[in-house]
């Protein structure tokens, strides 16, 4: 509780001195997530590092942010720190010049970003659940949007020597079905929806049932009526049913 104590009156002094000069007035800058009622240490902190300004130049920007809870639960490391140090910590949670929403997030399926501290992150949407998370952080409040960019809430604060940056799964080799000829349709489909295939396609013994070109020109017509957004269902079909095709008694990916 004292250490916890220690951490919110340090933050309110030199909040209070940063109102002083002016730098407090910014807040309205980040009114959507004020309003949220759940990020008042993140932006007190914002405040009196003068990251504000940084945001600003920087903007838009995407910024994974702790909520006061994630604060509370690491108070005895942040209370220790100097204004520099704090500083870096929640740089190491802002993207420059990006807005990364859950809609961006879903079409790449997995991103690699690094930070204004210099942090390398890898933000995911899950193709199943549809859940995004920061290198396992799970975002409990995504899209707050703001004359800022975007913020999407989490409930860590992400120290830069504690943290593993889980990249993205690499990209299995389809030289084999594009040598086939017979699957030029479904490979398109795979390119339009890349990320999402190396996250699912990166898992051992898979079985893959694959239509052919014939078998997509059998229903042309019925994909010409439909809409981007459909279109994009389509792909995400594919990609659920590369998922679920997992077959843990193969020795290989198979693909009939």
């Amino acid at each position: 509780f004292f250490v916890i104590e220690r951490m919110r009156m340090k933050l309110i002094t030199v909040a209070i001195l940063a109102a002083t000069i002016g730098v407090a007035s910014s807040q309205s800058y980040f009114s959507s997530i004020d309003e949220k009622g759940i990020y008042g240490t993140l932006l007190d902190t914002i405040a009196f590092t003068g990251i504000d300004a940084i945001i600003s130049e920087n903007a838009p920007v995407t910024i994974i942010g702790p909520s006061d809870q994630a604060f509370g639960e690491v108070a005895g490391i942040i209370a220790g720190l100097s204004t520099d140090e704090i500083r870096q910590i929640v740089l190491n949670h802002i993207v420059a010049n990006a807005t990364i929403t859950s809609d961006v997030l879903r079409k790449e399926g997995c991103m690699i970003v690094k930070t204004i501290g210099g942090l390398e992150l890898s933000l995911y949407r899950d193709p199943i659940s549809f859940e995004m998370d920061v290198d396992n952080d799970l975002v409990v409040d995504p899209d707050v949007i703001g004359e800022y960019g975007v913020l999407h809430g989490i409930e860590d604060v992400i120290i830069a020597d504690q943290h593993q940056s889980l990249g993205c799964p690499g990209f299995s080799d389809l030289s084999a079905i594009s040598e086939n000829g017979n699957f030029s349709t479904l490979l398109g489909l795979i390119e339009q929806t890349y990320n999402h295939f190396t996250i699912t396609m990166n898992i051992e013994n898979t079985t893959i049932f694959g239509p052919t070109n014939a078998a997509f020109a059998a229903v042309q017509d019925q994909l010409d009526l439909l809409s981007e957004d459909e279109l994009d269902q389509v792909r995400w079909t594919f990609d659920l049913f590369f998922f679920s095709c997992h077959d843990g008694r193969a020795n290989k990916n198979v693909f009939h």
